[in-house]
């Protein structure tokens, strides 16, 4: 992964020390997987109450009731297109 693509490491440490007394890196999440995960909550809350209610005001049920697989893809793929546009932003 380059730092171009993904904005780096987010939560980046020196290393912790390894049995042989040397310091192993630890690069930790992307930004771009941070900035997704953030993204995410507000994408979930606003697919499932706002705009696709699993059951509708007539009290039909949406075809997402019974396909959460692609709801939750939707979602996921929702998340990190913000996240690559807050990337850009930055």
């Amino acid at each position: 992964m380059s730092d171009k693509n993904t904005g780096g490491p987010a939560f980046a440490c020196a290393g912790f020390r390894d049995h042989d007394v040397s310091y192993a890196p630890q690069d930790g999440m992307t930004l771009r997987d941070y900035f997704a995960a953030k993204a995410m909550v507000i994408g979930y809350k606003y697919w499932t109450e706002i705009f696709y209610p699993l059951v509708d005001k007539d009290g039909d049920e949406h075809p997402f009731s019974t396909d959460h697989n692609g709801l939750l893809n939707h979602i996921a793929e929702d998340a990190y297109k913000l996240a690559d546009a807050m990337l850009k932003a930055r």
